[in-house]
């Protein structure tokens, strides 16, 4: 199956989408793994998989769970969690409970390049 919500495109076993006051709501989509991609401008495109995902269509948050996996070239999150905020390209990521720290938090796998000059904030 294959969503398309503007520059965003996810490919998945199953999608399922809740509509509100006939408007897109939320979707909700399951596969082994999920692929997710979104071009964005200036920047190097998205990509992301995870087990499930969960999409809103009003805040532009997409949730990444189990074995979840984002990437803008050279910079790369993995995590159980990720939350993606597309409309602000900002990642907020958790580990699992088998990856616990001794703060009582998951690990998260991150690679964050320094910005170049040429780069845009």
């Amino acid at each position: 199956v294959k969503f398309i919500q503007g520059d965003l495109i996810i490919h998945a076993d199953s999608i399922l989408t809740k509509d509100k006051n006939g408007n897109l709501d939320t979707v909700v989509i399951k596969g082994t793994p999920i692929k997710m991609n979104q071009q964005t401008t200036g920047k190097q495109p998205i990509s992301a998989s995870a087990n499930k995902m969960q999409y809103s269509a009003d805040s532009k948050i997409v949730h990444l769970y189990g074995d979840a996996h984002l990437q803008q070239g050279a910079q790369q999150f993995r995590g159980e969690h990720i939350q993606y905020d597309s409309r602000r390209q900002q990642v907020i990521a958790n580990g699992s409970e088998q990856t616990v720290n001794s703060n009582g938090q998951g690990r998260v796998k991150a690679v964050i390049m320094p910005k170049t000059n040429n780069e845009k904030p």
